[in-house]
């Protein structure tokens, strides 16, 4: 029995508690429904509300057809799209909004393309970033299409919206071979590095030492004249400990084949992704762990402990490794399986992957971003980009928590060092005291 009570009140003047544009619907702990329409942040006159008293737990709204505009009740809440945790504070312009590729050049004065996850009014480019090459003659159109269809597909975007890690992409374009992709990607490396060593010793020309570390550290601190590349995807030997099972190359990047013409014939046929700069020592081929001395013993009054020795699969690295990657989206979800037999379950889980491809583009970038810290490469708010105002310094530029060439966060790794001496300095006053 539902019974329903309608009251119409006039209510002018202002509300000091704003209300969204949308119809409010809120259930009472007396089983009463109350929503109102009418108001948006002030209250309108003659604003109508109404008031029903149910007695069962389930409302028919389709009762609620017979008040005026009860069209307007709101029975299902939509989200805003998730902008890895930047919301904007201000409404740009559409110019501003859109997602506009960028050219840079490379050590060989040749142009590549920029492209970032989400539209931004700054001048900065995020340090977290992807290298895509495309094999074969590519025009400008097409590089901007398979590096806009990248940069959102469901293996690069899914994984984002779920670890906060939003990449660019670099697309390169023009390249014959593998080998040559490989190659351009180690020179392009010291070129950015050479180029970010020239601006900050330019920066200090003529300063004291003392001026010029001030500058370093608070003005030039994490800003690069180009798009940074990450030096290395693994920590050097320097900060290897054992039982890290992370793979060992330092670089990798990913191939478009010269027979893939569409991002169609890429979600086909899948995409290359390269490993390469594997750096791997004799320490890190085996490991060890101790049983103790309770340890069953196969000699005759053994009673030291026995140490256990094993293969750790760096061994079987190559120098250069490559592996197809699947880019389809899964069809399928596990509570989708739950009433089917196991051979059918298989099937449905695997049999939707590309033919012949060792891994998903997701699981190849979720695993890479987990082997960075969780300071590093992460999105940085800035109020002047998100206002769309004019300035010099701005806070994504001048972030420092990222890799350096050991693969360890700059601004946490000079933190650490700068407590370690502050310690060793003051144990030495303390004994000469």
């Amino acid at each position: 029995m539902i019974q329903l009570q309608k009251a119409v009140a006039d209510n002018p003047g202002e509300n000091r508690n704003p209300r969204p544009s949308h119809s409010e619907c809120v259930v009472s702990n007396q089983g009463m429904l109350f929503f109102t329409h009418g108001g948006c942040g002030v209250k309108k006159k003659n604003a109508q509300h109404h008031i029903i008293q149910i007695s069962t737990t389930t409302l028919d709204f389709a009762l609620l057809n017979s008040f005026p505009n009860s069209n307007m009740v709101r029975t299902k809440q939509t989200a805003r799209k998730f902008t890895g945790g930047r919301a904007p504070r201000k409404q740009l312009s559409s110019k501003a909004r859109r997602n506009l590729p960028r050219q840079f050049h490379d050590h060989a004065g040749r142009a590549y393309t920029v492209l970032c996850p989400f539209a931004t009014s700054g001048r900065s480019v995020q340090k977290l970033g992807i290298q895509l090459y495309l094999l074969g003659e590519r025009t400008d159109s097409e590089i901007e299409a398979f590096a806009e269809k990248f940069i959102h597909c469901a293996g690069i975007e899914g994984w984002a919206n779920a670890s906060n890690y939003w990449p660019r992409v670099d697309a390169y374009a023009g390249f014959k071979t593998v080998e040559e992709c490989i190659e351009h990607h180690r020179k392009e490396k010291k070129f950015r590095k050479a180029a970010i060593e020239n601006m900050r010793r330019d920066a200090v020309a003529g300063l004291s030492e003392e001026a010029a570390n001030e500058k370093l550290l608070n003005e030039i601190r994490g800003r690069e004249p180009l798009p940074h590349i990450i030096p290395s995807w693994c920590p050097s030997d320097a900060f290897w400990r054992e039982g890290d099972y992370k793979d060992r190359y330092r670089s990798w990047i990913i191939v478009v084949e010269a027979d893939r013409l569409s991002w169609e014939d890429v979600v086909e046929r899948g995409l290359l992704q390269v490993r390469f700069d594997l750096d791997v020592t004799p320490q890190m081929v085996t490991e060890s762990w101790c049983e103790g001395v309770d340890t069953d013993s196969c000699l005759e009054k053994d009673k030291e402990g026995w140490v256990f020795v094993d293969w750790t699969g760096n061994e079987k690295s190559k120098p250069i490794d490559r592996r197809l990657l699947c880019v389809r989206d899964q069809p399928y979800r596990l509570m989708d399986l739950s009433d089917k037999p196991p051979e059918e379950i298989a099937k449905m889980m695997y049999g939707w992957e590309t033919p012949g491809s060792d891994a998903r583009l997701f699981d190849a970038w979720s695993s890479y971003t987990i082997c960075l810290r969780d300071c590093t490469y992460r999105g940085v708010s800035c109020y002047a980009c998100d206002n769309d105002e004019e300035h010099d310094l701005c806070e994504q530029d001048l972030d420092e928590h990222y890799f350096d060439e050991d693969g360890q966060c700059i601004a946490c790794r000079r933190a650490s060092e700068y407590r370690r001496r502050s310690k060793r300095i003051a144990a030495k006053k303390t004994a000469s005291s």
